[in-house]
């Protein structure tokens, strides 16, 4: 195999998929990169056997093939040249010269033979849609997952897809959230759980306008981008029933500006407890009373927020940092937080809603020490 390649085009590329390759694991080969030669172009594939990543780069091939190389170590190559032309030559002993106008560099690589191949999709389920939309659907959504490993189905988002609609909803047990977009419309009727990591890698690269191209497989879901493709396992396991643990009699209604309340709760946060993160929330008719006190250290903090409230003194204890999460990924100068009692869940959503959009967040209270 032999080809020459612009150093920026090669960086380009290989930074679109590096960050799949894992730092450690049981397969050796998976911490190389798959280069091959194909219609002018490298592809080159990463992959943790959970995702995939192929991006191509444009190359003057002189001769066809394929090989693996140590990611970390063409990429830490690539990182410190300067814009320049690199020539590759890969031996019958898998041995790799790269040779730049002022260097030379000589690599081990591995034949492709123990790399994992690449997942095999037919497009018969696949949908379009608008990046900009799936962008602000996995923005809203992805934060409240979970990371516990011994609730798989926690760890992913679930994807509704409905003729006239679609729909993500998040959970990690403490939080929620679910958001639909009613302007849709689709063939297909589909409902899978796809892994944080593979969302928070296809955020990365949506773009800002046109659509977006979805591929469903029978365990795979494939996201077409315009410089890579993303392959990745779908968590195929039941999510829970979650429509259950949305209230619908929450009565008491809270209305104050979010930036003023995420501020003050940024600030009292500080004093809470570094184990429990426990803030009390004291609500009165006129007013929102934030307090945190962390009997460890002795500090306390409390603060008043200007605000509106239809019911009785109230008070309610959440996880400051849950809550703070929550009113980031809320985007409207006010929100509405529906209440019914201090062990019940509440429900924070926009004042405003977005033309053809239901965006709803959930919270779970903590017990509250007296």
């Amino acid at each position: 195999m032999k080809f020459s390649i612009s150093s920026t085009e090669l960086a380009r590329a290989i930074q679109h998929v590096i960050g799949v390759v894992p730092n450690r694991s049981t397969i050796p080969i998976l911490s190389n990169l798959l280069f091959s030669s194909e219609e002018g172009q490298i592809k080159i594939v990463a992959t943790d056997l959970e995702i995939t990543l192929i991006s191509w780069a444009v190359a003057s091939i002189s001769e066809e093939g394929e090989i693996t190389i140590p990611a970390r170590i063409i990429n830490d190559i690539i990182r410190e040249l300067p814009e320049t032309n690199m020539n590759f030559t890969v031996d019958t002993d898998n041995r790799i010269t790269i040779k730049t106008a002022s260097g030379e560099y000589k690599i081990s690589g591995e034949a492709k033979d123990e790399f994992p191949s690449i997942p095999v999709m037919e497009e018969k389920e696949k949908v379009e849609m608008s990046a900009p939309l799936l962008k602000r659907m996995i923005e809203k959504s992805v934060f409240a997952c979970s990371s516990d490993e011994l609730r798989p189905a926690l760890t992913g988002v679930l994807l509704s897809i409905a003729s006239d609609n679609i729909e993500m909803v998040a959970t990690d047990g403490h939080r929620l959230v679910r958001i639909t977009e009613r302007d849709f419309s689709s063939d297909l009727a589909k409902q899978e759980i796809i892994p944080t990591r593979a969302l928070n890698i296809l955020l990365k690269g949506l773009s800002d306008d046109g659509n977006q191209s979805i591929v469903f497989g029978e365990n795979h879901i494939l996201f077409k981008l315009p410089e890579m493709l993303i392959y990745s396992r779908l968590i195929k396991e039941t999510y829970p029933d979650y429509e259950r643990v949305i209230p619908t009699g929450n009565s008491k209604e809270l209305i104050i500006p979010r930036e003023n309340f995420l501020a003050a709760t940024k600030r009292v946060s500080l004093f809470s407890s570094q184990i429990t993160n426990q803030m009390r929330l004291t609500i009165e008719a006129d007013k929102l009373i934030l307090s945190a006190e962390d009997m460890d250290f002795g500090g306390q903090g409390k603060e008043e927020v200007p605000a509106s409230f239809n019911g009785e003194d109230f008070e309610i204890g959440y996880n400051a940092i849950y809550l703070m999460d929550i009113l980031k990924h809320l985007d409207t100068s006010e929100i509405r937080v529906m209440l019914e009692n201090p062990t019940a869940a509440g429900l924070l959503i926009p004042i405003e809603q977005k033309e053809n959009e239901d965006l709803l967040m959930l919270l779970m209270p903590v017990r509250l020490n007296n």
